[in-house]
């Protein structure tokens, strides 16, 4: 077989899953927010629908693949436990992706119960002024820098 043929026959090992495609910020690199971009009448996939992706991704891939739940803002979905729950009862390695603006001790009790296995904050500067500016949200990096502390 050669290597055209391998590279069409193996199996992915990581998938970015948007399970919410809205944020509570104007990121200057994302542009989400626009409403050109994603129409605010849009609704985000349901648990149903993301549960049936997650079986069938890991029956896909025997359970060795790192599925990276993402947004907009995963965390604005009430069910992100039950969905980290899903996937990790498939045996797959489930991490997120975050702004970390909603990481309080709760929830990061309840992602940490949930079974979830990496968590990705972003951080766009240490100067405040610069991450807040970029983000779009007064506040953002002292909320940034507390989830931090509660990790």
């Amino acid at each position: 077989m050669g290597q055209e043929e391998k590279a069409i026959a193996s199996k992915p090992v990581s998938c970015d899953l948007n399970i919410y495609p809205f944020c509570m910020f104007k990121c200057k690199m994302c542009l989400i927010w626009e409403k050109d971009i994603i129409p605010q009448d849009i609704k985000p996939p349901s648990f149903e629908l993301i549960k049936y992706f997650i079986k069938s991704l890991a029956e896909l891939t025997d359970k060795k693949i790192i599925l990276d739940l993402i947004g907009g803002e995963p965390l604005m979905r009430s069910d992100i436990s039950d969905l980290i729950k899903t996937s990790s009862s498939y045996g797959l390695t489930t991490t997120l992706c975050t702004n970390g603006y909603l990481l309080d001790m709760e929830m990061v009790k309840l992602l940490y119960d949930s079974g979830l296995n990496r968590l990705s904050i972003s951080l766009d500067s240490l100067n405040e002024q610069t991450h807040d500016t970029i983000r779009g949200k007064a506040g953002s990096y002292s909320r940034v820098m507390r989830a931090l502390e509660y990790l």
